[in-house]
């Protein structure tokens, strides 16, 4: 987030991680902070304005990482007891390509009921989903009030069977703590 907040400052929209940070009150900071700093700072006006014109994949303040990779991610989610699934897919550029390339790293599951994906999106995930034996995730991707405004908290929940397999899922792994 500090290199964020850099390269906002160097595009002329000064912003220090402190600012960023302050509005995280108390949860993982990420991008939506930053969003948040700069509707405070005034130069958008709302989450998604922020996303579309800085700080998205493509956009001028967009900081790659650098530091891990999804196959690293499996691997470390598998061995704290837990199921790895590849979170709000249609934010990667090519998400049918990704998704192949992580089923081969071990990939259990894909969100498919993602708050802010439409009807067709979602249908495409299922598909994707019951073609490669993968199980269906979902959720709001709320990281606090304001983050985004068109998925709120409780948007994109998964059935009871759903929830269920992912339960039995994360047996598989119990036993392979760090």
């Amino acid at each position: 987030m500090e290199r964020f907040a850099a390269k906002l400052t160097d595009l002329g929209l000064p912003l220090t991680f402190e600012e960023v940070a302050a509005q995280a009150s108390g949860e993982s900071i990420g991008r939506p902070h930053v969003a948040r700093a700069m509707i405070a700072r005034g130069y958008v006006t709302s989450v998604d304005e922020a996303f579309d014109k800085f700080l998205a994949a493509g956009r001028p303040a967009f900081v790659l990482r650098t530091d891990t990779t999804p196959e690293w991610c499996i691997d470390l989610i598998h061995r704290a007891g837990g199921v790895a699934c590849l979170a709000h897919p249609f934010t990667i550029a090519e998400p049918f390509a990704m998704i192949e390339r992580l089923i081969a790293a071990g990939l259990d599951g894909i969100e498919v009921e993602y708050g802010a994906y439409d009807r067709q999106q979602r249908l495409w995930l299922r598909q994707v989903a019951d073609e490669f034996g993968l199980l269906r995730s979902g959720g709001s991707d709320f990281h606090g009030e304001s983050h985004r405004e068109n998925a709120p908290l409780g948007s994109g929940g998964v059935s009871l069977a759903e929830l269920e397999e992912l339960k039995i899922a994360s047996t598989a792994y119990s036993g392979k703590r760090l």
